[in-house]
């Protein structure tokens, strides 16, 4: 993935920059097993939220189309 270390902006002006994913990783050993992307959302200048329900899953379809 791409820009692991930007997880959080603090551009509150731009709603898109506001949305975005926590990549969770599992390993077992040097083998990747499992991959969770976790929806969030950055309010009150770079405070993480996790997102649930209907609003998780418009990010999740979202970042999926990207891919």
């Amino acid at each position: 993935m791409y820009a692991h270390g930007n997880t959080i902006f603090d551009q509150m002006w731009s709603e898109e920059t506001k949305k975005g994913v926590i990549g969770k990783y599992t390993f077992s050993g040097m083998r990747l097993v499992d991959v969770e992307f976790i929806p969030t959302y950055i309010q009150d200048y770079g405070q993480p939220t996790l997102l649930m329900e209907e609003t998780k899953e418009k990010v999740l379809q979202r970042f999926n189309a990207n891919l």
